[in-house]
């Protein structure tokens, strides 16, 4: 089933997010950043559960890992902020290019179901992802 196909893309994106923040959280000093850091992670495995629990209602098999580009874009982001030195400016924009992508695949999957009742629940975190991104936005001009 397609909706499955698709709820499933948004799950690892969610995995991948989860994980991006909680690394990002563990390589800043800052710890103002560190606890936003922390929330968001939060914020992405609740989105997770939410996610796999509309996938279990539908029959669907849960994905359980993360996509191999949510890999590779944690693997850049510890390069990147091992040769930048950890510096908080460089984490945030690392965050922010994941949440706009994230934002990317939640649009495209709001597009594709919307006469599923289930894009009412992706258009919230949807809303959620662009107040983030627009949080990271005001966060790297004051890093």
């Amino acid at each position: 089933m397609e909706t499955i196909k698709t709820l499933n893309n948004l799950l690892s994106r969610n995995y991948d997010a989860e994980k991006g923040f909680q690394l990002v959280a563990e390589k800043t000093k800052n710890p103002v950043l560190k606890n936003y850091f922390e929330k968001n992670s939060r914020m992405h495995n609740k989105f997770g559960h939410e996610l796999k629990q509309e996938i279990t209602h539908l029959g669907g098999k849960i994905d359980k890992g993360t996509s191999i580009e949510g890999d590779l874009h944690r693997g850049w982001l510890s390069v990147k902020a091992a040769v930048a030195g950890n510096t908080d400016e460089a984490l945030i924009e690392e965050c922010e290019r994941g949440q706009t992508t994230a934002l990317e695949d939640y649009q495209s999957a709001v597009n594709e179901l919307k006469s599923n009742p289930l894009s009412s629940k992706l258009a919230t975190h949807k809303a959620e992802i662009v107040d983030v991104v627009n949080e990271l936005k005001t966060l790297e001009l004051t890093a």
